[in-house]
């Protein structure tokens, strides 16, 4: 079992393929991904991935160091 341990699933870079993209990491055997915080705009796009990928995804919540 792999974790990715530093992830912005969130980012609107993904949402185009986003089911297609874990799909991937699924195959290459990554079963979960910790999805750190950037700042307070980003916190509802990131419980919207939490919440579809259940049990999978999980939120870092803290301040980002930029």
């Amino acid at each position: 079992m792999l974790i990715d341990s530093h992830t912005h699933l969130y980012s609107d870079q993904f949402s185009e393929d986003f089911d297609e993209m874990i799909d991937r990491a699924t195959e290459a055997g990554i079963a979960h991904f910790l999805l750190p915080n950037v700042d307070v705009e980003s916190i509802d796009a990131m419980h919207t991935v939490v919440d579809k990928l259940t049990g999978r995804a999980h939120a870092m919540m803290g301040l980002h160091p930029c």
